[in-house]
């Protein structure tokens, strides 16, 4: 009967090191995020003035929040998240 290798589990210092690069990458992409709301402060509140500032809006960013908010689609669910942060009323 074959015999698996004993691995030893990883110490302490080790998951701490894990979980502060977790922590890291975390908080990394909450800055983003916030950079990226942070562009439509100056905005006008209206759903015509975040919709072409939206449209000035790097595809990156878009994809970014898509994927930070799990969003089924780039631009519409990104502008309405946006929108909703902002409380600007959409159709």
């Amino acid at each position: 009967m074959p015999t698996t290798p004993k691995t030893d589990p990883p110490s302490r210092a080790e998951k701490m090191g894990l979980r502060a690069q977790e922590v890291r990458a975390r908080e990394k992409g909450r800055t983003r995020r916030a950079e990226i709301l942070q562009w439509f402060a100056e905005t006008g509140k209206t759903e015509t003035a975040f919709y072409l500032r939206f449209q000035e809006l790097a595809l990156g960013d878009k994809a970014y929040m898509q994927s930070y908010h799990t969003l089924p689609d780039a631009d519409w669910s990104v502008f309405k998240e946006i929108t909703r942060y902002w409380n600007v009323k959409t159709a």
